[in-house]
Parts: C-alpha cells; sequence; structure tokens
C-alpha cells in the first residue's frame, strides 16, 4: 500500500512545497508568552522557499502601518529615520528619548503638544523675543555674583556699587569737585537755599544773589569784563556809590530816571577855576522840564479881560533858568485901565528871591499896532520874587518909562523871549 506520512526527519534531501505543510504547522506550536528576543526566529516563505529567520533583522517600513493599526513597543534608539510626515493627525509618539531629537522643529510642535523636559545646556540659541510671559531669574543674568550691593554692568557683569565721599558737607553747600577720584567737597563759603545764592568774600563781606545783588556795609562789588574793571559799586562811601569805569555810559533803551528831587548829574570835576571874584556855589545839573504856558493881558490889577485871537508859549527848564517864548494876538483890550502899566501875567514859574536889585531883561522880537512914538523902545523884564513880566519903555536918548495898556491897538501883536532864574 502507498506510504502517506513521512517524517520529515527522514527527508534526506529536497525541498517541502507550502502545499504539503500540515494546516497546524503554526498554530500547533507553543505560543510566546513574553517579547521578542534577538535570538529567536520566525519561519518566512522567500520565493516559495521556507526559511528561518532571526527576529533581529526584522524590518517595518512605514508605508505598511495602515492609519487604523498602532505599533508595538519599540526601541526608540532603533528610529533613526522616521520623518514626521509618515505620522498621521490621529496617531501619537511613543514616550521617546530626548537626545534623540537633534532635529525636531518648532513648526511641528502642535499648540496642544508639549516638550517634555529638556537639559537647558543645549539651549544654545534662544531668542529673547520668543519669550512671551514670564521674567528670567537675576541669577541667570550676567557675570558675577548679585546681590543688593552690585549692580548689573553695560558688559553684562555684576559689579559692586562705588561710593562717593563728600568732605565737609553741610545743609544748602554747593557741591565741587576736588581732583580726587570718589571725593567732592561741601563748599562752606559757597551755598544756596533754593531761592539765594551765597558767596562769601575775601574778608567779612559776600555777596547775595536771590533777585537782587547785596553788599554788606564795608565791601565793594567789582564788576569787570575780562580783565577790564567796569563798574564798582562802593556801600563803603557816604553815601553808597557806583563808579563807572568805562569811557561812556550808554542808556541803550529808555531814560536815566533821577530818583530823588534835588539830585541830577554832578559836574563839578569839570568845573574850571573862575580865577577872579567868582565862587561856584553849585555844580549839580538836578532838573530839566519842557512845557507849554498861557499868557494873558494883564494891568495892575492883575486880571485878564482882554479877548484874543491866539496865543501861544513854551518854556524850557534847564537846572534853575527858565526860558520863555510866546507870540499872541489880542483882539481887544476891554476892561482894561488905559494908563496902567502893560504886564504879561500866566508865568510857569516864580523868579528866585534873590535882592531887589535884580531883574531879567527879555527882547521883543516883533510887534504890531502899538503907538509908541518913535523915540522908544520896548522892552520886557522879570523883576525879584515875581510870576509877571512888565513891559517899559526906553527913549532915544536914555531913560525909561512904563509902556501903558494905552500904548496898545485892536489887534494887537507882540512876540517875547525873556530867561530867567528861579529858586
Amino acid at each position: 500500500m502507498a506510504q502517506t506520512t513521512i517524517q520529515g526527519s527522514f527527508l534526506g534531501d529536497g525541498t517541502v512545497t507550502g502545499a504539503k505543510v500540515a494546516a497546524d504547522f503554526i498554530s500547533a506550536q507553543t505560543a510566546l508568552a513574553s517579547g521578542l528576543a534577538t535570538t529567536d526566529e520566525i519561519i518566512v516563505s522567500d520565493a516559495g522557499v521556507i526559511k528561518r529567520m532571526d527576529i533581529s533583522v526584522l524590518e517595518i517600513a512605514a508605508t505598511q502601518i495602515t492609519a487604523s493599526g498602532t505599533l508595538p513597543a519599540l526601541n526608540g534608539a532603533a528610529l533613526t529615520a522616521l520623518t514626521a510626515a509618515n505620522i498621521t493627525a490621529s496617531g501619537t509618539l511613543p514616550a521617546l528619548n530626548g537626545a534623540a531629537l537633534t532635529a525636531l522643529t518648532a513648526a511641528n510642535i502642535t499648540a496642544s503638544g508639549t516638550l517634555p523636559v529638556l537639559n537647558g545646556s543645549a539651549l544654545t540659541n534662544l531668542d529673547a523675543d520668543d519669550l512671551a510671559t514670564g521674567t528670567v531669574p537675576v541669577a541667570r543674568l550676567g557675570d558675577g555674583n548679585e546681590s543688593n550691593s552690585t549692580f548689573l554692568r553695560g558688559d553684562n557683569t555684576w559689579v559692586a556699587v562705588t561710593g562717593t565721599t563728600i568732605n565737609t558737607n553741610a545743609d544748602n553747600r554747593v557741591i565741587t569737585g576736588s581732583g580726587t577720584a570718589n571725593t567732592l567737597n561741601g563748599e562752606s563759603n559757597l551755598t544756596f537755599t533754593g531761592s539765594t545764592l551765597t558767596i562769601a568774600g575775601n574778608s567779612s563781606g559776600y555777596y547775595l544773589v536771590g533777585g537782587s545783588v547785596r553788599c554788606p556795609d564795608s565791601t565793594i562789588l567789582d564788576i569787570y569784563a575780562g580783565t577790564t574793571h567796569q563798574i564798582r559799586m562802593n556801600t563803603g562811601d557816604t553815601p553808597d556809590s557806583v563808579t563807572i569805569q568805562v569811557a561812556d555810559l550808554k542808556v541803550a533803551a529808555g531814560n536815566l530816571v533821577i530818583g530823588t528831587a534835588g539830585k541830577g548829574i554832578d559836574f563839578s570835576a569839570a568845573t574850571p577855576n573862575e580865577g577872579g571874584a567868582g565862587s561856584a556855589s553849585n555844580s549839580i545839573l538836578d532838573n530839566y522840564e519842557e512845557g507849554t504856558w498861557v499868557p494873558e493881558l494883564w494891568d495892575d490889577d492883575s486880571t485878564d479881560t482882554a479877548s484874543y485871537h491866539n496865543r501861544q508859549a513854551v518854556y524850557t527848564l534847564i537846572g534853575n533858568h527858565v526860558f520863555l517864548n510866546m507870540s499872541w494876538n489880542w483882539s481887544n483890550k476891554t476892561g482894561l485901565t488905559a494908563n496902567h502899566q502893560f504886564r504879561i501875567g500866566g508865568l510857569p514859574f516864580t523868579s528866585s528871591n534873590y535882592t531887589a536889585s535884580i531883574r531879567f531883561a527879555g527882547s521883543i522880537g516883533y510887534i504890531v499896532a502899538m503907538s509908541l512914538g518913535g523915540a522908544f523902545m520896548p522892552v520886557a523884564r522879570i523883576d525879584n520874587n515875581a510870576a509877571v513880566i512888565t513891559m517899559n519903555m526906553i527913549a532915544g536918548g536914555g531913560g525909561m518909562s512904563e509902556m501903558q495898556i494905552s500904548h496898545l491897538g485892536s489887534d494887537a501883536v507882540c512876540d517875547v523871549t525873556i530867561d530867567y532864574i528861579i529858586a
């Protein structure tokens, strides 16, 4: 009868085809209860030829893993060529050894994922602009030891604060340099209170600047332009004085104001020697004034009742000397007494009170409609301690008489110039 079963050990050579392998060839074997070892072997068909293969040479391509399948636990050290493109959105990676992540880009880390704990020594090029929140601890800044007595210098180094000593310091003293490193001086002779700067003088004097410049008694304040002495203010003089050392004193804007009545410009240094019997009594120009006044036609009663077409008069006062000029034209002399003396009232100042023998004379520049006679010349005069001009006539052969109201015609014109001294 035919042999239907041959024991495999009796096959000397040749091969057994897959068709001749029993159906329970695999399932009849003892199951492997633990993980694979590199020494384990499996049976594979190589182009129809049955071969055994060590498990250590088993390779699985990423393209052979379906989206629904999962990988068994693998040794991460062997994943040397796994690309992120071959990991689907629904899959996850098992725990990996971070040391092998040498080319993982931030773009491949999703918003919901997190990095495992990394070794900070490998973060050699972390951009500070990428720190969205939080702060860097002080211990991580700069070189050296940070403390409450050090600061981080611009060269990224923690250095100790260098102290500065202020010698002779006290309230309100101005601080100046000393010429020694880290040392200053508090100046006892230079103080500032916030509104007043005080500079001590060479002796007991000092100068104050606080809206004004002040000098105590017996001191001098000199003002220089470069090395040229310009102005000296001497509070030791009696009274105090200001000396201008420059050639000219120019008031660029405004006026030179004499603030006290009776004071003015002293010309005593320029007064020449009188030589004869003359004697100077005053060299101070203490007054100047320009103005107008209204002349009045008077008789002996000192009352103005005349009517005028026009009348103009001006004066100039220089020191105690008054210069008067007037021009007038009256239309009638109603109310004036014919045989009374012709007088001009309304003068701006009263003449000085010298002796009765001192009179001040003037001149008549122009007259119209006056009946004086061919032998007479009109003259104007101001007596001592008077505020009126009296009009007189000088005869051709000498002698003087009063000019009276009767000598004046209607529509008469009279121009007068006269100067006199006031007190």
